[in-house]
């Protein structure tokens, strides 16, 4: 494993991703997603804790110098597998928390979009969808998971492409809490190690009822 660390901190699995800009390949998706299968394969009641060990960059999505040059079958195996490994995360059957020490942008931002608790860094970094100036539309399962983002602050992000701060995306909701960044990991722990006291059965079930439409659609996709 060369893109991710894994470790256990008292009931708290803590996901760091090692890259300096933390892009997607298929190769790293698929290693993320092994992690996943670990951390779901637990027996009791946890919490995930996603971060970065690169303080200027939480992730920006696809490695599009990676990306671009691949066929238009090789795009859609790709795509198929993120849409997979993102839906996995928003619908991960325990509490799911995202420290942003930095940009998380398109692919990145989506995949903090759907995780439970978004916290901030409030000082530097932006939150920032992208893809309508990159030509590179929304899924279906994409959109779902993003609709956890409020509709006034969803709109001007997904049909502008404009970043927001950690102040602007607290105000707005985007995120649910932000703290410099010397503070940013250990109070997000304190959430995490919370939250993972919750009932895990209860916690899904909650979970799948919240984002019933998303469950759907990410059922519909593993068919394709």
């Amino acid at each position: 494993m060369t893109n991710f660390k894994l470790e256990q901190k008292e009931n708290v699995f803590i996901l760091t991703m090692t890259n300096k800009d933390n892009t997607f390949t298929i190769d790293i998706l698929n290693e993320l997603d092994a992690l996943i299968d670990k951390v779901e394969n637990y027996k009791g009641n946890t919490a995930l804790l996603i971060t970065s060990n690169y303080e200027k960059t939480w992730s920006t999505g696809i490695n599009l110098d990676w990306y671009l040059p691949l066929s238009l079958e090789d795009k859609e195996k790709f795509k198929w597998l993120m849409e997979k490994v993102l839906a996995r995360i928003a619908l991960l059957d325990m509490p799911t928390i995202a420290a942003i020490n930095g940009n998380a942008y398109a692919g990145g931002a989506i995949m903090a979009s759907g995780m439970d608790f978004r916290i901030m860094r409030s000082d530097r970094g932006r939150y920032c969808f992208p893809e309508i100036n990159v030509k590179i539309p929304f899924t279906d399962v994409f959109m779902e998971i993003v609709k956890v983002i409020p509709t006034p602050a969803l709109e001007e992000m997904l049909f502008t492409g404009k970043a927001l701060g950690g102040e602007e995306c607290f105000e707005r909701n985007v995120v649910h809490k932000i703290y410099p960044l010397d503070e940013l990991f250990d109070k997000s722990f304190e959430i995490a190690k919370l939250m993972a006291q919750k009932d895990r059965t209860t916690y899904k079930t909650t979970k799948l009822f919240y984002k019933k439409a998303l469950h759907q659609v990410y059922l519909k996709h593993l068919k394709q």
